[in-house]
């Protein structure tokens, strides 16, 4: 049984029924990669290439002690933080020195690349060894979850190199996919502050983005102000989450404590619950949380611990605004576009747009000027059509919202309507829906009359109850086509379930 505190944070945000900002770090990576390195692993792992002879710990040792010596430290933190760095720059010295006097080669990148693309041989290696990854198979299904979560994210922050955040999103539903921003450079342009994703470290596709260095960190800092006054800007209206860290990243440090210091006591009061940092700890199935102040935070944040991140995300994906912050994402721009460039050149038209629809809505601009409205789904979404409601249901595409494809099904053909819908009714709240009450209800009529399968069976095939052991069997008696389905109905628990999604493609692919 998974504990949860009475009024715990995470239920405080589900009923708040705000999307959170994410900030994952390397501990993500960890729990569902293959052989993922710490930041120390993978410091051991390069030096152990530029000095086999010379032991990496004493050299730790050595670099630890000369800046404890020279430095006044106040929090162990930051004396391992900048020990990490300086052998980071000592091993990207060492490497850089090799591969030039070629002792070192790296696939698919020579000298003359180097001299070219400036490009530091040391980060064009770390962009090799996290280019490739493999996930662990017994962490596929929370890592299903934790899409879905991030789905639901309003923005995504991460100090992780590799592409895993970026791929899970293209492993589910492309038009869900975020804008990307690698390196500080992001932080200048100007974004909509939804569905987007700030990797702040660099990124495998561009090395020479990637922070590792003493001078890339000092370069950091010297920009920290922008990460600081972008995420205190969202902190005012978002709860922040942090995934894969342990707060002792002086990076995530600082920014906390310049949002902490920018807060009356009254605001410090609220924020407790709305920084979230999530511990794991190793075999715990209960989700442990309590308040601390520690770290030299300078305010106080909740801290979850738990190896049950399935149920954390469980309770993330409670939230529903209606849209996915993507598609806020989408709207924003093309009315940023509508109002800003095409609003100069004479009098705006008004649109009608529908989720499916907004796609379409990027041509349109090409040749009108358009107003967009925009309202409660109840009074401005349009509802699909039948064969436009099935594509969605085949084939995805995000271009039907849950809500109106909900909405379609209440409102077609009465309750005995044949109409497929547990595919979207998948991980929803019905109640946290923008449905209205007699929607509900009819949606609840079709769950109880079609929910257990036995119970569909029953329904569809009470006229044409013929026993067949294949598909094939069935299609060699030429039914008419209605008495054909209702007898693969009543034989579906038999038939091969490949053969019947081959078959129902094809049908649909007739018709549509």
């Amino acid at each position: 049984m998974v504990k949860i505190a009475e009024i715990s944070c995470l239920y405080k945000l589900a009923e708040s029924n705000e999307y959170p900002m994410i900030f994952i770090g390397s501990g993500i990576s960890k729990r569902y990669l293959q052989n993922y390195p710490s930041w120390l692993d993978l410091l051991e792992e390069f030096w152990d290439i530029v000095e086999p002879e010379e032991g990496f710990f004493e050299t730790l040792n050595k670099i630890n002690y000369d800046l404890k010596q020279r430095n006044n430290y106040e929090d162990e933190c930051d004396l391992e933080y900048d020990t990490n760095i300086a052998i980071s720059t000592l091993i990207e010295e060492k490497y850089t020195k090799k591969f030039f006097n070629s002792e070192i080669t790296i696939d698919g990148f020579s000298a003359r690349d180097a001299y070219f693309t400036k490009i530091s041989p040391f980060k064009q290696a770390l962009s090799n060894r996290f280019s490739e990854y493999e996930i662990k198979p017994e962490m596929q299904e929370e890592l299903d979850l934790f899409r879905e979560v991030l789905n639901k994210s309003q923005i995504i922050l991460t100090t992780n190199y590799d592409k895993l955040i970026e791929d899970i999103f293209v492993e589910g539903d492309e038009a869900l996919n975020p804008q990307i921003f690698i390196g500080q450079k992001g932080l200048f342009k100007q974004t909509t502050d939804w569905g987007e994703i700030f990797k702040i470290h660099g990124c495998v596709t561009d090395p020479e983005s990637i922070i590792i260095s003493e001078e890339d960190y000092k370069q950091f800092d010297n920009n920290s102000v922008l990460i600081s006054a972008k995420i205190i800007s969202l902190l005012l209206n978002s709860p922040i989450i942090f995934l894969g860290y342990s707060l002792t990243d002086r990076n995530i440090r600082n920014i906390i404590k310049d949002f902490s210091n920018s807060l009356s006591a009254s605001e410090k009061e609220i924020m407790k619950d709305r920084i979230i940092l999530v511990n794991r700890k190793e075999g715990e199935n209960n989700l442990i949380e309590y308040k601390t102040t520690e770290n030299g935070l300078e305010c106080t944040y909740t801290i979850i611990e738990t190896d049950n991140y399935a149920s954390i995300y469980k309770e993330l994906l409670s939230i529903n605004q209606g849209v996915y912050p993507s598609e806020v994402r989408k709207f924003q721009s093309l009315i940023r576009e509508l109002i800003v460039d095409r609003g100069k050149k004479g009098s705006l038209k008004s649109a009608l747009i529908s989720p499916q629809q907004i796609d379409e809505l990027g041509e349109r601009i090409n040749d009108e000027n358009l107003v967009v409205a925009l309202g409660d789904s109840t009074l401005i979404f349009k509802l699909p059509d039948l064969p436009t409601y099935m594509e969605e249901f085949f084939y995805g595409g995000g271009k039907i919202h849950t809500d109106i494809a909900l909405k379609f099904v209440a409102t077609t053909q009465g309750s005995n309507a044949r109409i497929p819908l547990f595919k979207f009714l998948k991980d929803v709240e019905l109640n946290q829906t923008s449905l209205n009450t007699s929607e509900k209800e009819k949606i609840r009529s079709r769950v109880k009359k079609f929910g257990d399968i036995q119970d569909s069976i029953e329904v569809i095939s009470r006229y044409h109850k013929i026993k067949f052991d294949s598909l094939a069997e069935i299609l060699e008696q030429s039914y008419k086509e209605s008495k054909e389905m209702d007898v693969i109905s009543y034989n579906i628990e038999s038939l091969d379930v490949a053969e019947i999604e081959t078959y129902l493609f094809q049908k649909f692919d007739i018709y549509i």
